[in-house]
């Protein structure tokens, strides 16, 4: 039996009486019905024809479940991105199409970019994936860059509390909230600073290796927390901080290993080893002067500063009057005398290489110094030997010139000597008597001994008188500049003057050489002779006679007839008792340095100067510097020995203030002769030779010494 189905006549009108469909046709039948009335058949589009507010075309309202438009969408994604928000995961919508439930998680289902899982472009103010980050943060430590600072990102319920400045949005750990951790090369806190620089003064800190980029940072700083503490800072001194990373100690300016007294026990900081310097500089400025220093005995400064409780500031440099500086000498040990010797008379000349310092003798016994042989020389003039480029205070050879090995010499020399050397030949001059059998004398010699110094040989000429004279009292020797050797010896009893010459070009080994000239003047009663050659290239002797000092003119050159000594104007000062007097060379505007009972004079280009007051002194020996200084020894007559030093072009009275320095040595000395030179660091020094006599057996012993004084 066919089924059949009533229609509704309010639902189809039909034109005459009852009629059945089939179900297929009553399907098609109901497809061009508008059963809800909303004027959309299904046939038409309407979905749900059982509501009038659903059809296509319809407005739709989302998220009431209902597909209201019939578009088959999902009403609970707006925007169609396959997301839904988290209240609607789950959800179907109502509808004669299936609509399947989607998952959640759509954070602005208005957009159809957004939702989980979508790229998300950082920094465009939208949080695209729904991640629920602030889109200005995308390391997520809630810190921002500086020029996100405020903006707030789009799609999230809440707005993350945010702060600004972060340096580095892809690393949670750093950010201005961050502890900084120097030299890992992070700015982990967002300072802005070279983590190589902590205290931001510019310069790396020293123990960052060699190796590690600081971005173009001077290296060195000593001290990275403290930006008043890099190289090549003004050092503020003695506030116990080395600001200049110099690693000096701070209350020692000039570095010389001692502090100012005040000063002692004082620490710098960060500077090992501080603290332990000891006191007593009394010039922090100079490094030459401190307590103990090598005294520097030409110039007004106290070097080693024994007189800076005389003065009020400690620096006694602006007041030398104020007393006697001092520096130490010794004796040196390897030279013996016997308990007779009597040694004097200390001369001291010098060539491009060595130092040579000759003394006079009755009895001496060195120890050679290279060889180590032992030998005493009788009535000898021996020398110590010191090589220029190596001034040790121990001679480097020691020869005699005059004198002998066996026993004392018959024939009696004077106490006086000279010498003079060039590279070639040392040459001594000394005046001697013969004698006869019966002690008295029948003539005296003029002696002239030459040691050829590269050879090693000697020449001993003598030129003697006719009869017999007086001993003499004094000689003298010098080297023109023709190379010639010119020799005077004077005394002030019989008168009788002598006079040789020889060319030093003569004195060849194996050859017989006599003197060129030899002369006997008679009637010149002089105690002291010196001669040299002045400006013209003559001969100049100058004379002393017991009060008066006179200049004679003489020719270098010509026969012996033709050879006179004229006298000149004597200068015209009278010094009655002049007992000792040197000559700082060979030249007419040689410096003369004499003493007497009334103290000491120089005699400086026709200017007198009573250069030391205290009398009675036993010894005066005069030099000058290289710079021109005037340098005088001085022992009194208790045996304390001085050096005076001054510039003579500023010498403005007829006792100039001289500076003083005391010699401190257990010896009571006899005489002290000085020699200024330069050393191989290009530093003046001055050599001292010194005699002395030391008591302390009970009986007297002599002896000799060097040192070396820094200027």
């Amino acid at each position: 039996m066919t089924n059949v189905k009533w229609t509704h006549i309010g639902l189809i009108t039909l034109l005459s009486g009852c009629n059945w469909i089939s179900d297929a046709d009553y399907a098609k039948e109901l497809e061009n019905v508008d059963e809800d009335g909303d004027g959309v058949t299904i046939a038409q589009g309407d979905c749900n024809d059982q509501l009038p507010n659903v059809f296509l075309g319809a407005e739709e309202v989302w998220y009431d479940g209902i597909d209201g438009d019939c578009l088959g969408d999902n009403d609970f994604d707006q925007d169609g991105d396959g997301f839904v928000p988290d209240i609607h995961q789950g959800k179907r919508t109502t509808s004669f199409k299936e609509v399947a439930p989607l998952p959640g998680g759509d954070c602005n289902d208005l957009d159809a970019g957004s939702f989980p899982g979508a790229d998300d472009e950082w920094y465009d103010g939208v949080d695209s994936d729904c991640g629920g980050e602030a889109d200005y943060d995308r390391d997520g430590d809630l810190f921002v860059p500086a020029e996100y600072e405020g903006l707030e990102t789009e799609n999230l319920e809440e707005q993350p509390e945010l702060g600004s400045g972060d340096c580095n949005d892809e690393d949670a750990s750093i950010n201005p909230n961050e502890i900084d951790n120097w030299y890992d090369g992070v700015d982990s806190d967002c300072g802005g600073e070279n983590d190589y620089d902590r205290d931001g003064d510019g310069v790396a800190y020293e123990l960052i290796d060699v190796n590690t980029d600081v971005g173009g940072l001077e290296r060195g700083d000593c001290n990275d927390q403290d930006a008043l503490i890099f190289p090549n800072q003004t050092e503020t001194w003695y506030d116990g901080i080395d600001a200049n990373c110099l690693g000096d100690d701070d209350f020692d300016q000039d570095g010389d290993g001692y502090v100012p007294t005040q000063y002692v026990g004082d620490r710098t900081e960060g500077i090992n080893g501080t603290g332990n310097l000891p006191g007593g500089d009394c010039d922090d400025l100079n490094p030459d002067r401190y307590e103990g220093a090598m005294e520097i005995i030409s110039d007004v400064n106290d070097y080693d500063c024994d007189l800076s409780d005389q003065c009020p500031s400690g620096d006694c440099s602006s007041t030398p009057e104020l007393g006697g500086d001092s520096a130490t000498v010794e004796e040196s040990p390897w030279l013996l005398y016997q308990t007779d010797s009597n040694p004097q008379n200390l001369r001291i000349t010098s060539n491009s290489n060595n130092v040579f310092v000759s003394s006079r003798a009755q009895a001496v016994t060195p120890t050679n110094p290279v060889n180590g042989t032992t030998r005493t020389y009788y009535t000898a003039s021996y020398v110590a030997s010191f090589d220029l480029a190596n001034m040790d205070t121990d001679p480097s050879e020691f020869f005699y010139w005059r004198g002998k090995t066996n026993s004392p010499d018959s024939n009696p020399y004077s106490d006086v000597q000279d010498v003079v050397s060039n590279d070639t030949f040392f040459i001594g001059v000394i005046g001697q008597q013969k004698l006869n059998s019966n002690g008295q004398p029948l003539y005296r010699f003029l002696r002239i001994s030459a040691k050829q110094l590269t050879q090693t040989f000697y020449f001993h000429l003598s030129s003697r008188t006719a009869s017999a004279v007086s001993e003499m009292e004094d000689v003298s020797v010098f080297i023109d500049s023709n190379n010639v050797i010119h020799a005077v010896g004077c005394e002030a009893d019989s008168g009788v003057f002598q006079y040789a010459r020889l060319p030093i070009s003569s004195l060849q080994m194996g050859a017989s050489v006599s003197m060129d000239v030899e002369l006997e003047i008679p009637n010149m009663f002089m105690s002291k002779c010196e001669v040299g050659e002045d400006a013209n290239g003559n001969g100049i002797m100058w004379g002393y006679d017991g009060s008066l000092i006179t200049p004679y003119t003489f020719p270098l050159t010509g026969s012996e007839e033709s050879i006179t000594f004229t006298p000149g104007v004597p200068f015209v000062e009278s010094h009655p008792d002049v007992f000792e007097w040197t000559r700082t060379d060979s030249s007419d505007s040689a410096v003369f340095v004499f003493a007497e009972p009334s103290g000491v004079y120089a005699r400086i280009d026709g200017a007198e100067y009573h250069i030391s007051t205290d009398p009675n002194p036993t010894h005066a020996y005069g030099t000058l510097s290289e710079s021109g200084e005037l340098i005088v020894s001085v022992v009194d007559a208790s045996g304390v020995g001085s050096i005076l030093t001054g510039d003579p072009a500023l010498f403005m009275s007829p006792t100039p203030v001289m500076n003083e320095f005391v010699l401190t040595t257990p010896l009571a000395l006899t005489e002290i002769a000085p020699y200024t030179f330069i050393d191989q660091d290009g530093t003046e020094r001055v050599f001292l030779s010194f005699l002395g006599e030391d008591g302390s057996a009970g009986i007297p012993i002599y002896k000799m010494g060097f040192s070396i004084l820094t200027r």
